[in-house]
């Protein structure tokens, strides 16, 4: 199974379109008011036609007036979304904490690896636009807009069910793919994949051009050695590597803070604590138990 293998923009013919599709996106951005829609730097990747653009061309089968469209959005997107200033500070502990979505070690081909376990997520409204962020931050972290090297996703699928069944976050996770970090996907593993979500992988695929559904590769936890060395694993799929994957970075708000805090409009200490006990099977009992503590201090105050 051929990985590993993106196409590039090389030829000469190819490259005329590289230069018409530029050409027309900075002649739109000279004349535009508010220029500060954009990142510089992106711009100046645009200029000096690095992957970013080629990119574009690539998803929008060569058509520049397509691509140029694509290219716009995808810029003024990262801008709105603070893709360039964000850090984990911006995101509650919990997430890293739980392991739900991390970044880990390469795999057999040199990609770069997301993981996303399905089980462990949640789906709490509160919090549904911040974790779209965080799963975007993440794609950020290791998406090569420069070089366009590839990477990829590893969905580990394993005991999910109905509770874990959020379409909304997995449209928005393929549209991410598809609209603002396209091509650079590898492949994506779907391991263990249940029976209780084959309708959502008949809606989903929908979002997937015809010519890249191949990406999508199921398998079992079995087979994942076909893909990432055991010594690259985590140990959750039967690997040896000792990266801790469950680490938050110090300077975290606990959801705690996020929630009463942080985040508008503030939510009340009652739904706060509902929150926290519907976390009660990912995170570790001294750490739920730190989450009421905190809650209480906040009731005291």
């Amino acid at each position: 199974m051929p990985y590993n293998k993106l196409p590039r923009l090389r030829d000469p013919l190819k490259r005329d379109f590289v230069h018409q599709t530029k050409d027309k996106f900075m002649e739109q951005y000279k004349k535009e008011q508010d220029k500060e829609k954009f990142y510089d730097e992106d711009v100046k990747l645009v200029e000096n036609m690095a992957f970013l653009l080629q990119r574009c061309l690539i998803s929008k089968r060569k058509n520049v007036e397509d691509s140029y469209e694509m290219l716009y959005q995808m810029l003024k997107w990262r801008k709105e979304h603070r893709l360039r200033e964000a850090c984990d500070q911006d995101f509650p502990l919990e997430y890293f904490k739980c392991g739900a979505a991390f970044l880990y070690e390469p795999d057999k081909f040199g990609n770069r690896t997301l993981y996303i376990r399905s089980a462990l997520l949640r789906s709490v409204p509160e919090m549904k636009e911040s974790l779209k962020e965080f799963i975007a931050y993440l794609m950020y972290q290791i998406d090569d807009c420069v070089n366009g090297d590839s990477w990829a996703v590893i969905f580990d699928l394993t005991n999910t069910g109905w509770n874990n069944y959020d379409i909304d976050l997995l449209m928005h996770f393929l549209t991410l793919l598809k609209e603002y970090f396209p091509v650079n996907v590898d492949y994506v593993l779907a391991i263990n994949f249940p029976w209780v979500l084959s309708a959502a992988w008949t809606l989903a695929k929908r979002l997937i051009p015809p010519e890249r559904r191949d990406v999508v590769v199921f398998i079992n936890d079995q087979e994942v050695e076909k893909f990432i060395d055991r010594e690259n694993l985590p140990d959750f799929l039967g690997g040896t590597c000792t990266r801790e994957h469950q680490l938050a970075p110090k300077g975290c708000p606990s959801i705690v803070e996020y929630l009463t805090t942080l985040k508008e409009p503030r939510s009340s200490h009652k739904r706060v604590r509902e929150i926290i006990k519907t976390l009660g099977d990912v995170l570790s009992k001294e750490h739920v138990a730190s989450l009421f503590k905190q809650l209480e201090l906040h009731d005291n105050c």
